[in-house]
């Protein structure tokens, strides 16, 4: 009984980090509180890389192939919030005409950069190398086509060049049978199973609960039971149905068109690129979302939905309500 009192409250977890959704959307009024918001994110992001820097270079972590995980020691979830984040910082050095404001966003992009690097966390690196695609796609063809070129050769070098850590832990991603890349197709295979069985979900935590029963064990020892499967849709389906995933994949998608839709029509070049931004950090959680669980976060879920909210309210341009300009939104 005690048991089962402790899980409702975490069951409910996922929903009460939605709530900073209608936080920031009731609370955000206008431009300087917004600008105020994002310049805290990235501010937040680059205090934290340097305490991951810092770790980096004074810890055994690097060489013992280990990522580093900066104030929480949680490495995958500090690379998707530096890899989200890092994409509002982006837009702000190329959209804002204030020297300190462009200051502030190539510092930390340059500390986002060594530290992500750093967390040794596939995922975020996936997402870092999309956001700065559809970056400079949008901001300089050239960039683009230079970028592209970069990693291209940078991927292939990859199996010429050996012992580097950083190298070593990116060939893991293609080594099925040794470290986590295994492990983690076993959990998909496993979250597909449950999903057969139950299309209408299994209940919210009890991916858990399940994972300790025939056939959804692992045949790997060292992972008796997992808590999730490290896939924000697959997850979402397998707890809650394929009718909820559906749902979710709508609002990503009502999101990213707002987003677009304002970048094109916005006249004001900051606030452009602050729709770029924030359409940069949903990509980058689209992303990272294929290989993590980041909504169950408590850490990086809240980033999300309020990244989610600053995106609708820009663009709010409901008939009886005045369109955000250079003061205010109501």
């Amino acid at each position: 009984k005690a048991g089962s009192r402790l899980r409702w409250p975490k069951r409910l977890k996922p929903l009460s980090l939605m709530f900073i959704f209608p936080l920031v959307i009731n609370n955000l009024k206008d431009k300087n509180t917004l600008k105020q918001f994002l310049f805290l994110m990235v501010g937040s992001v680059l205090i934290q890389s340097v305490i991951i820097i810092y770790l980096g270079l004074t810890t055994l972590n690097l060489s013992l192939g280990q990522g580093v995980g900066g104030t929480m020691s949680v490495t995958l979830t500090v690379g998707e919030m530096l890899a989200t984040i890092l994409g509002i910082a982006l837009c702000f050095l190329a959209g804002f005409k204030d020297r300190k404001v462009k200051i502030l966003s190539v510092i930390a992009i340059c500390a986002g950069s060594v530290a992500l690097l750093f967390t040794m966390a596939r995922s975020a690196w996936v997402a870092f190398a999309v956001v700065l695609l559809i970056f400079t796609l949008v901001w300089n063809k050239k960039a683009f086509i230079l970028l592209l070129t970069a990693i291209m050769l940078m991927s292939s070098g990859v199996f010429y060049m050996k012992g580097n850590v950083f190298l070593r832990k990116i060939e893991t991603t293609f080594d099925t049978t040794h470290g986590t890349t295994p492990v983690r197709y076993a959990m998909w295979r496993s979250g597909l199973l449950m999903l057969k069985n139950n299309p209408l979900g299994i209940g919210i935590d009890n991916v858990f609960k399940n994972s300790e029963r025939a056939p959804y064990k692992l045949t790997d020892p060292k992972y008796p039971s997992y808590g999730h499967l490290h896939n924000n849709y697959l997850q979402i389906a397998v707890e809650r149905g394929i009718m909820a995933l559906l749902a979710f994949l709508w609002l990503l998608f009502v999101l990213i068109r707002t987003g677009i839709i304002g970048f094109l029509k916005e006249k004001d070049k900051e606030l452009k690129y602050i729709n770029l931004g924030l359409l940069l950090a949903l990509a980058a959680f689209m992303v990272s979302g294929i290989f993590e669980y980041g909504l169950g976060s408590a850490i990086y879920a809240p980033i999300v939905w309020a990244v989610s909210g600053i995106l609708m309210t820009v663009n709010n341009e409901k008939p009886s309500k005045k369109k955000f300009d250079n003061k205010k939104f109501l």
